[in-house]
């Protein structure tokens, strides 16, 4: 488990225009029962992944996590651990994925889904939180994409 450093906090304002702006040049906003998709790319083609802290995926309003897929550049094995932490309530990381986490076996894609959220992952996911990423164990594989599905719960 991750120790809260109170210094890492998004700043609440900037927190709150991002989730009400406009999202990748589409024109709108995405409302309640509308997608969410956020996506962390990370490596670099030629230099293997190692094991580690790769990202943080800030979570801009409420949803419900529904699914996931992983590309890499490359076909091998990857597996992908996550921690949640909600900075409403309880500002310390737990884990997210104790099942179904993102993984990669010899292949360059996978992909999971499962309505209405995905088991072992927490029901719905508060604004003002975020997703800690990390690679738990890695083989082979270089540039990998991590697409999260979240179905947005209400404003």
């Amino acid at each position: 488990m991750t120790t809260f450093d109170p210094s890492l906090l998004p700043d609440p304002a900037a927190l709150s225009a991002f989730r009400d702006a406009t999202y990748s040049g589409s024109g709108r906003q995405i409302t309640p029962g509308q997608w969410y998709t956020p996506m962390l790319l990370f490596g670099v083609p030629g230099t293997p992944l190692v094991p580690g802290r790769i990202g943080v995926i800030p979570i801009v309003f409420e949803c419900t996590p529904v699914g996931w897929t992983l590309s890499s550049n490359i076909a091998g094995s990857i597996l992908i651990q996550m921690t949640y932490a909600d900075y409403a309530d309880d500002p310390v990381y737990e884990t997210l994925t104790t099942l179904h986490s993102p993984t990669l076996n010899g292949t360059r894609r996978n992909r999971y889904e499962e309505v209405p959220h995905i088991a072992g992952w927490f029901g719905s996911l508060h604004r003002q939180g975020e997703i800690e990423v990390f690679v738990d164990q890695v083989e082979g594989c270089e540039q990998v994409e991590l697409v999260l599905y979240m179905l947005r719960s209400r404003s």
